[in-house]
């Protein structure tokens, strides 16, 4: 019985272990990227991305780097469209 109580322990904290990182690796980036696009969409192009979500090597790195030159693009674009005075 003790042993089972270990083991159905170590399950939860491991389970519960994984959803901390996955919040860390997954949802944080992703929220953050997601404040940037709603920043975007309304016309703020002041929006900064976190410098750590651009740096990361992975799938959402990439995506933010991504958001990053789109960013880029669009200030170039309104500067380039602006009347001038």
């Amino acid at each position: 019985i003790l042993l089972s109580i270990i083991a159905t322990l170590t399950v939860f904290i491991m389970m519960f272990s994984g959803m901390y990182f996955s919040h860390i690796l997954v949802n944080k980036p992703i929220k953050s990227l997601t404040r940037v696009a709603t920043h975007i969409s309304i016309g703020k192009l002041d929006a900064n991305i976190d410098s750590k979500v651009l740096e990361s090597k992975d799938e959402i790195g990439e995506l933010a780097r991504a958001f990053d030159r789109t960013l880029v693009s669009l200030k170039l674009a309104m500067r380039a469209n602006k009347p001038s005075e």
